[in-house]
Formats: C-alpha cells, structure tokens, sequence
C-alpha cells in the first residue's frame, strides 16, 4: 500500500503501522523539477543510510 498525501511525521508512522510501506508527500518532499530529483534522491540516501 502507498499513502499519499503523507504531510507529518506522526501521520507517516500510523500509516506505516497500518501497513504502507512506501509514502508520498511532502513530508518526504515538496515538489521538484525533473532535475533535481537525482540531487535530491542522493541527499535522502545519504540522511538515511
């Protein structure tokens, strides 16, 4: 299950204990350009790793 619309971290997490395993929102991002997305996917990899 993917959920959307994910604005906070509170939120995030009682989805993630219903089940979602993946999320969108801009709690994860705001909206990019196609360009930034590589810089932006390098940064989180890094935050997360």
């Amino acid at each position: 299950m993917v959920a959307a619309g994910v604005e906070t971290q509170e939120t995030r997490d009682r989805l993630s204990a219903l089940g979602a395993r993946e999320a969108q929102g801009f709690f994860i991002a705001r909206l990019l350009p196609a360009a930034a997305v590589p810089v932006w996917l390098n940064a989180w990899r890094g935050a997360s790793a």
